[in-house]
């Protein structure tokens, strides 16, 4: 099973090691619900799961893909659907609950994320996409994006750190 997440995540993610906002392989056959491995005891599957997360997150900051639907949204899918889709709740939900052990393990990408998520919520609020989600979840989480001290207006120039910091090797495209 840890073995097919990880082969899973590596088929959407072919091309991370370049960048986090490429329109990666969002394809049905490599679908996991990747929110509930954040804390998995293995690390290379609570590391794919990140990148996966923080691949969804670039997607939408560059318009190249977005993902994420919300409940109301998975409500209204086909059944057969539904279990394909990734619901922001549940990514938001275990991100805030496992952050501080992501922090602590990966600092860099931990920021990243903080960055994505503070930048789409500048953009357009949460709140006015995800209308269903309780609000609660969203003060929760700019409570945690603004303590940070993350500036969403200024771009984290740190794409090879964080590649080294979870152990991928960067090769630059010919």
């Amino acid at each position: 099973m840890q073995g097919e997440i990880v082969a899973n995540a590596k088929q959407i993610l072919k091309g991370v090691q370049y960048d986090f906002e490429l329109a990666f392989d969002w394809d049905e056959a490599y679908y996991e619900p990747y929110y509930k491995y954040f804390s998995h005891p293995d690390i290379e599957v609570r590391k794919y799961s990140l990148l996966i997360f923080v691949g969804g997150l670039g997607n939408w900051r560059l318009e190249s893909g977005h993902i994420f639907k919300s409940t109301e949204e998975m409500n209204k899918i086909n059944p057969d659907e539904k279990q394909y889709k990734y619901c922001f709740e549940d990514y938001i939900r275990s991100f805030l609950k496992y952050k501080e052990s992501i922090k602590q393990e990966f600092p860099l990408l931990y920021s990243r994320i903080l960055w994505y998520l503070l930048w789409l919520d500048n953009r357009r609020p949460f709140d006015s996409i995800f209308t269903s989600v309780d609000s609660q979840l969203f003060a929760e989480l700019r409570y945690t994006l603004t303590a940070s001290g993350v500036d969403a207006s200024k771009f984290q120039e740190n794409f090879l750190a964080i590649i080294e910091e979870v152990g991928l090797t960067h090769t630059r495209l010919k």
